[in-house]
């Protein structure tokens, strides 16, 4: 059951990156409502020339302590050592079937053997 308030969310465009709050009800810790964030990052506008492109997103506390949603992630790849481990990414590719009108997701998750 959810007894949350909706929350509108939206493309982060102009500001590079909007965070929601939320109480994660699974959690292991000793906090029985543990509030979390997730990062909803947009990174079209930044270069992606350097790494120092990156910093004001702070990707890597961001990586190791909430969810991330990345758009134009591509921008990264030139930086792996900004990534988290592949076994911690979920890639979600969202687009729109023209012909149909309709949307198709497709999800994959990496795991090292």
């Amino acid at each position: 059951e959810n007894d949350a308030d909706p929350v509108r969310v939206t493309s982060p465009t102009y500001l590079l990156s909007n965070t929601y709050a939320y109480r994660d009800d699974d959690a292991t810790d000793d906090k029985v409502d543990a509030m979390r964030e997730i990062h909803h990052m947009d990174l079209y506008r930044l270069p992606g020339t350097s790494p120092k492109d990156f910093e004001p997103l702070n990707l890597s506390n961001v990586f190791q302590n909430s969810i991330s949603l990345i758009e134009w992630p591509s921008r990264l790849l030139a930086f792996p050592q900004l990534l988290p481990p592949i076994e911690n990414v979920l890639q979600i590719d969202i687009r729109i079937v023209p012909r149909f009108e309709k949307r198709k997701m497709v999800l994959t998750a990496i795991h090292k053997s």
